[in-house]
């Protein structure tokens, strides 16, 4: 799976997350709030190019989140980690090109941390149109906790794109037992750095932008080639 990106969990965060009572608070004011999202924080995003021997193959938007789960979990805080990767296909005359959607899920039970792989993971578009892959393009991840998730370019993609380009914002959802209701998480693509013991947020729209300008020069080295 060399072609996924790799995600770095910051084991500090978690630990902050465990360690302080003033997160409920923290999600008040960091959250952003819907009738049908659950509410959440996002810690961190950040775009970046991936290469492989100095040729650019993708492109990662990554994040770093923490949500509260009313749905399996009464409410208990949850640790993800994952991000959204345009690879270019080893086969390109039949896919050019390929989304890897990857999601890791840590589950906070007072001093314990325990991984919790969902048994699956869709993307959701501002506009409520799911992306959602072939369930046999979805595979446990070889870190614990994580799903992969393959999914190829169709009108579903379009929107969920055009909604981090527009909105700077993308929501997560998975499920943790298949025909379960699914948990939608916000993501907040602006935010650099959230300290959840200062309760400040540094703003950015690096991580963004740093994804479209990888996308563009992957997408204009395909046309080339075309």
């Amino acid at each position: 799976m060399g072609q996924w990106s790799t995600v770095i969990e910051r084991r500090g965060q978690i630990d902050s997350l465990m360690r302080h009572a003033e997160f409920l608070i923290a999600l008040s004011l960091f959250a952003i709030p819907t009738s049908t999202e659950a509410a959440a924080v996002t810690l961190w995003a950040k775009g970046y190019p991936i290469t492989r021997e100095g040729v650019l193959v993708g492109c990662s938007l990554e994040f770093n989140a923490a949500t509260e789960d009313h749905f399996y979990r009464q409410g208990k805080m949850s640790s993800l980690v994952g991000s959204i990767a345009l690879n270019k296909s080893d086969d390109p005359k039949k896919i050019p090109y390929f989304v890897g959607y990857k999601l890791i899920v840590r589950d906070l039970d007072g001093e314990n941390v325990i991984p919790n792989a969902p048994a699956s993971i869709h993307l959701v578009a501002s506009d409520g149109t799911i992306w959602k892959g072939d369930p046999k393009q979805s595979f446990l991840s070889d870190t614990d906790g994580g799903r992969l998730q393959m999914l190829l370019p169709d009108d579903a993609m379009v929107r969920v794109f055009e909604g981090i380009l527009s909105s700077k914002s993308v929501t997560l959802a998975f499920n943790r037992r298949p025909g379960g209701t699914d948990v939608r998480v916000p993501i907040d693509l602006t935010v650099a750095n959230a300290d959840l013991e200062t309760k400040r947020v540094q703003r950015s729209d690096e991580a963004v932008d740093a994804w479209i300008n990888c996308t563009s020069k992957l997408l204009a080295e395909y046309r080339k080639q075309d």
